[in-house]
């Protein structure tokens, strides 16, 4: 297929890039690939983040293609690499433990020609591990086209599982953006948050549609998101003073590294957390207030209330 036939024009082809460290759900997250029913032409490049050869080969049935970091360089540095060689002029994300509903690429491919965005996400579906109990879509309310993408997903951020949220695994973006504007590979989390926030100051449009178009997995072994790193996240928030509007800084440091000091039931942190918000000279909402006390709820219990169906 030519890029100037009507076929290429109408369903352009798409790159999924799926970093791994080998996690038995990879299949899983291969396969929901494999199920799409779209049109266009799809391209899957595994990046496993571990020394050459060291996945197991079934757990790849289904990649196009294979490439190895090496071992300990993280997921940025793994998409990073995945995107470097894409041969599609779109790419979308998934990770190895999460999976896409068969509709995703064909629901939001054609956004692209319709609303001239340059990142495109959209709702998505919690379910446990343990119990396999979903949530009903979140965000309850998606990102507006007048809203940045940081006062959206913190300003007044509240305590409910609905509470906004703009997932990696549903986002397609053009690859020439990707490569332009690449993962930080230094930081441990708010990976997500932190590419689609410089995308956007680079000037991209970011929409996010009420649909739901992949299944986030909770309480599996590893997850990056259910460790309390409260230093990283404080380190990523005091990179953002003077980009964000001081009241977008202090409610995510409220409802973010104050939540994550408690979970850590770290004194320091909790200190540091109040320190760096003074700073800030604004008070935080009280939804972000509230949201930031929720970390002294033990985590699991929170996992169970993000699952709990309709």
């Amino acid at each position: 297929m030519t890029s100037s036939s009507p076929s290429f024009r109408s369903h352009p082809g798409v790159t999924v890039v799926i970093p791994t460290v080998g996690r038995p759900e990879l299949a899983r997250a291969l396969d929901s690939v494999r199920r799409q029913d779209y049109q266009g032409q799809i391209e899957v490049i595994v990046v496993a983040d571990r020394p050459e050869g060291t996945v197991d080969e079934e757990l790849l049935e289904g990649a196009d293609v294979v490439l190895y970091t090496g071992g300990g360089k993280r997921a940025g540095a793994a998409r990073n690499l995945g995107i470097a060689h894409s041969t599609h002029p779109y790419v979308a994300l998934l990770d190895d433990d999460d999976e896409w509903l068969s509709w995703k690429l064909s629901a939001q491919m054609p956004e692209f020609a319709a609303t001239g965005a340059e990142v495109i996400g959209t709702q998505a579906v919690y379910r446990n591990a343990n119990t396999g109990t979903a949530s009903p879509p979140v965000p309850t309310r998606v990102k507006q086209a007048t809203q940045t993408y940081a006062e959206y997903l913190f300003r007044k951020r509240s305590a409910t599982v609905g509470r906004p949220v703009i997932f990696g695994i549903t986002l397609i973006v053009s690859t020439e953006l990707a490569r332009r504007v690449k993962w930080d590979e230094t930081l441990s989390r708010h990976q997500d948050w932190d590419w689609v926030d410089r995308m956007e100051r680079q000037g991209a449009t970011v929409l996010q549609l009420p649909q739901a178009s992949a299944i986030v997995w909770t309480g599996s072994e590893g997850s990056i998101s259910s460790a309390p790193d409260w230093r990283a996240s404080l380190a990523w928030a005091e990179s953002r003073r003077g980009a964000w509007a001081p009241e977008v800084l202090v409610d995510f440091l409220a409802g973010q590294v104050l939540r994550y000091a408690l979970q850590a039931r770290s004194p320091s942190g909790v200190l540091r957390s109040l320190a760096a918000m003074a700073r800030a000279r604004r008070f935080p909402s009280i939804q972000c207030l509230t949201l930031g006390f929720v970390g002294i709820v033990p985590r699991a219990f929170i996992n169970k209330r993000m699952t709990k169906q309709r």
